[in-house]
């Protein structure tokens, strides 16, 4: 009875010798910021997943057995690193985890338990030594010789000790707990189709234009319309560019009766410009300005009796215009307006009849045309 009491107590003392407790070392949080979060937004999250009791700080140096965390920006995403070390400061492990920055929110709770898992390993504390428990020899009885001689009793058999109980003995301490860190990783978002069209760059290989038009000139302050030709060359780079234009205008003329005799003027209009253009992309094509000074040169020829050598005449001044462009490859087509306006004006006569006729001051030539970019 006496050795059944003391095995039970032998094996309750055994089934309470080992019990985990959780660690309360401190984490101490480097100060940093990183796209998604910073040191004080993860000391707080630490707060509500670390075990109660546990210290969070925020301190770039700290001295004892503590668990290091600090964040930095990589690449797109954040890298943790964790590093724990003993009461003499050196390193007994460390962890690094690189984390994506998509989400915010679950790179903050994904770094959070990164730390909280490394910074909580099980513990044990070492058993006691088993206590042994001897068996109490039993006590022998006396024998009491009578008096008298008897005859001698057969020889008493000594009884055998009793079976102390087996010994505990203690399992070796288990391995270091592994830490292996959960990362989050978002999903990848659905492809999205997008429609896009293709419209001609600004800074493509082709530079030279080359362009052939026909326009109608309009004098705005008098004097007879009259249809042009024009040939265009055009240097561009990017969205800025230069044009060289030249054109020739049919004849337009005046006559007047000088007594019996019918006498008059013909003039053919030969404008030259050099414009600096400007050209916005639109759908299809694009929009093109142009501005620059401008040379009109008159052939006046007399008719009549008075018929003379020719007459040139020499007007300056600035023409402007605004024209679409189509381009088909290597092809455009193109309409616009140029409005070209003389800074003088020269008034044509003829001997013995006066005045006859007056070149414009403004003429507006709407136009189309067609050209090749090389």
């Amino acid at each position: 009875m006496r050795g059944a009491l003391c095995l039970a107590m032998l094996v309750a003392r055994f089934a309470t010798a080992v019990e985990p407790t959780a660690g309360t070392i401190p984490v101490a949080v480097a100060r940093f910021e990183t796209r998604c979060f910073d040191a004080k937004q993860l000391a707080a999250r630490l707060s509500g997943r670390l075990p109660p009791g546990t210290p969070v700080e925020l301190a770039d140096h700290r001295g004892g057995a503590h668990v290091s965390v600090v964040a930095a920006d990589e690449a797109d995403g954040v890298v943790i690193r964790v590093v724990a070390r003993d009461h003499a400061g050196r390193v007994t492990g460390s962890e690094v985890r690189w984390l994506p920055a998509g989400d915010c929110t679950a790179t903050l709770d994904a770094a959070a338990l990164i730390v909280a898992r490394a910074a909580t390993p099980l513990s044990f504390r070492e058993l006691p030594s088993p206590v042994r428990v001897e068996p109490h020899p039993r006590v022998r009885p006396r024998s009491i010789a009578p008096a008298e001689p008897a005859p001698p009793a057969p020889p008493a058999t000594e009884p055998e000790p009793p079976t102390p109980p087996p010994v505990a003995v203690l399992p070796p301490p288990p391995p270091a707990p592994i830490i292996k860190a959960a990362v989050f990783i978002p999903p990848a978002p659905a492809p999205v189709a997008v429609v896009t069209q293709q419209r001609p760059s600004l800074a493509d290989r082709w530079h030279v234009d080359l362009a052939v038009r026909g326009q109608w000139s309009f004098p705005l302050d008098g004097g007879p319309s009259a249809p042009a030709g024009e040939l265009a060359l055009g240097y561009r780079w990017s969205r800025w560019g230069v044009e060289l234009r030249g054109g020739i205008a049919d004849d337009w003329g005046r006559s007047v009766m000088v007594r019996t005799e019918t006498v008059g003027v013909s003039a053919r209009r030969v404008p030259l410009s050099l414009s600096l253009t400007v050209r916005f992309l639109v759908r299809g094509g694009a929009i093109r300005l142009n501005a620059g000074p401008l040379v009109a040169l008159w052939i006046v020829n007399a008719d009549g009796a008075t018929r003379g050598n020719p007459t040139v005449l020499a007007e300056a001044g600035v023409t402007i215009g605004a024209s679409y462009r189509l381009y088909l490859g290597h092809l455009f087509l193109e309409g616009g307006l140029q409005l070209d306006v003389a800074f003088t004006s020269d008034r044509l006569t003829i001997t013995g009849a006066g005045s006859v006729a007056q070149t414009p001051f403004v003429a507006a030539a709407p136009y189309l045309g067609a050209g090749v970019r090389f």
